[in-house]
């Protein structure tokens, strides 16, 4: 029951803000999220990019930043950032 308690406290924004003051948008190459946010405290493979004939497939990976207000989770398809999960600090 607490991890769904946990579960359910977290959400998906846009964008935030760095305790430097950066902003981290859905979007950004991963270069622009470490000049903007500095290097991650863990760093996950999710999925290797599986190629087809007509595509190659993006490595898709799991950026972790702890912040004043919670834990950030940055998902990026290839270099591009694409969904930033957030929980709260408790």
């Amino acid at each position: 029951l607490l991890t769904v308690t946990a579960f359910a406290a977290s959400w998906e924004t846009p964008s935030f803000r760095t305790a430097r003051g950066g902003l981290v948008q859905v979007g950004m190459s991963s270069a622009e999220v470490v000049e903007n946010a500095g290097q991650p405290v863990d760093k996950k493979v999710i999925s290797l990019g599986i190629a087809t004939d007509e595509a190659v497939g993006l490595i898709r990976e799991a950026w972790t930043y702890r912040l004043a207000d919670g834990i950030y989770i940055l998902t990026f398809a290839g270099t591009k950032l694409e969904k930033i999960e957030v929980t709260p600090a408790r």
